[in-house]
């Protein structure tokens, strides 16, 4: 978004929350915040200036399955939407939640993007038949439709490839310095779709090698109980570049499966932007980035890691860092400009 120039008018709609809320401590609270901000006439607003890209996280109430709520959460985000605005242009909106579909009738847009980062529906704990009728609103809607990967094209419309960038300035930070310690390095959600098996037999195989995990804990996942896993809190992204500069290498961990294939990992290009040799599972999106080794198991682990202290050094990291320009978000925005805009070259 802050690629993009300011006179394409485009505002990017937020997160609206894709399942209904339970009784649980956790939910009643996020939906007492939530009220209270709506009766407060407040929303969150990270603008600067007083034109350009605008990013609009909304402030409605959570029950999409309600009427009224639907009704009221309609006029909430296209007085939100206005607020952001300081043009009287219609806004180009870039959405990337599906159950926006619901209030867009509401919305006076020059043109609706929606950009598919995920396979929402499979998403673990949303509404499931909520999400996918209101996606294929979305979709129908929709001028322009992108994908992160190949396998989140949806049928009926075309999907345009649009995959994840990186910023090369801010993980070029890092120091191409290979360090002493042998550290496998893990940053984001320490989450469902960790392949906990494969960190655990890949740690027992190598008692020598630290498997270090840093980033907020989401949903019921432990990690394996050894003294080489080590956890630690999530840091600012300001501080990212400083943390991988401590790694052997990086890896993505994930696990197979329905989910997982149309995932197209930020952390992939932005540990290769570092320099970092970078270990993945058999994902798709990260099975095109040759860069990047493939490995499903902790013998291949383990063969991995074995050739990168033979042949990784400053030069080769650099390497993996040239590699990774022509893969910035500016690429990215042009992209975008081209496909959903119809500008650009």
């Amino acid at each position: 978004m802050r690629a993009l120039p300011k006179t394409d008018h485009v505002t990017w709609v937020g997160s609206l929350g894709q399942r209904a809320p339970t009784f649980q401590r956790s939910d009643l609270h996020r939906v007492s915040e939530r009220l209270r901000r709506v009766f407060q006439n407040e929303t969150r607003d990270r603008n600067s200036g007083t034109s350009g890209p605008r990013l609009v996280e909304p402030v409605i109430l959570p029950w999409h399955r309600s009427h009224i709520a639907r009704a009221l959460n309609g006029e909430l985000l296209a007085t939100q939407i206005r607020r952001v605005r300081s043009s009287r242009v219609r806004p180009v909106l870039l959405v990337t939640n599906p159950v926006s579909s619901l209030y867009l009738d509401h919305v006076d847009a020059r043109r609706v993007v929606y950009l598919r980062l995920d396979d929402h529906p499979r998403l673990p704990g949303v509404d499931s038949a909520l999400v996918a009728d209101a996606e294929a609103r979305l979709v129908a809607r929709a001028d322009a439709c992108l994908a992160t990967a190949p396998e989140l094209a949806l049928p009926g419309k075309r999907f345009v490839h649009l995959p994840q960038g990186v910023d090369v300035a801010h993980f070029g930070r890092a120091s191409l310095e290979v360090p002493s310690e042998r550290i496998l390095g893990f940053f984001g959600a320490i989450a469902p779709w960790l392949d906990t098996a494969l960190i655990e037999a890949a740690a027992r195989a190598l008692p020598d090698w630290t498997f270090e995990f840093v980033g907020p804990r989401m949903g019921e996942v432990r990690l394996p109980s050894l003294p080489n896993v080590v956890v630690r809190a999530p840091i600012p992204y300001a501080d990212l570049p400083t943390l991988m500069s401590r790694w052997r290498a990086s890896w993505i961990p994930f696990v197979l499966d329905e989910l997982t294939r149309g995932v197209d990992p930020l952390k992939a290009r932005e540990s290769l932007a570092a320099g970092l040799p970078t270990l993945g599972t058999r994902m798709p999106a990260l099975e095109r980035l040759p860069q990047v080794s493939v490995v499903d198991s902790a013998a291949e682990v383990a063969r991995a890691l074995a050739g990168i202290l033979k042949t990784d050094d400053p030069k080769a990291r650099a390497h993996r860092r040239d590699a990774m320009r022509s893969e910035s978000w500016d690429a990215r925005a042009e992209t975008l400009r081209k496909v959903a805009l119809g500008v650009g070259g």
